[in-house]
């Protein structure tokens, strides 16, 4: 049985092209990604990655993995903000590097429009030095970060 979470990381790594960058995507070690694909892996039969070097890239198994764990995820996610009766309106200042913005946020910020309708959410591109600064100024409401690599951990 492939596990939500599971696909989570799973399209956090394929998105990302780092297990490292992967975790702290979902709030995991890189050590805990690596079982978990390792796990899937296992589950599926498959290789879902090719690892070069600190990054990878995905397997022929995994090209064919990324589309279904998309689709379940978003059923998933719209299934459970279905039955949520959010009343959330105002406004939200997100912080965020290039890569994580031009990677992630665009699926994340469409999922939140979609649940939270009367929220905008204003999103300001800059180095983490800058972005944790207007943080400390109370400039942003929330950021994400990126520290450098531990050598190892790719």
């Amino acid at each position: 049985m492939l596990a939500l979470e599971t696909l989570r990381t799973f399209v956090a790594a394929a998105e990302s092209g780092s297990f490292t960058r992967a975790g702290a995507l979902v709030n995991r070690t890189q050590a805990a990604v690596s079982m978990q694909m390792k796990r899937l892996e296992e589950e599926t039969g498959r290789p879902l990655f090719v690892r070069e070097g600190r990054s990878i890239r995905l397997a022929p198994g995994g090209e064919v993995l990324l589309p279904y764990a998309r689709r379940l995820i978003r059923l998933h996610d719209e299934a459970v903000f279905s039955l949520a009766e959010p009343d959330v309106s105002g406004r939200a200042r997100l912080g965020a590097p290039e890569d994580f913005a031009s990677i992630m946020l665009p699926g994340v910020l469409e999922r939140f429009a979609r649940v939270y309708p009367h929220v905008v959410v204003d999103v300001r591109c800059e180095a983490t030095e800058q972005l944790m600064a207007a943080l400390g100024r109370g400039e942003l409401d929330l950021t994400l970060c990126t520290t450098p690599e531990e050598p190892g951990t790719g």
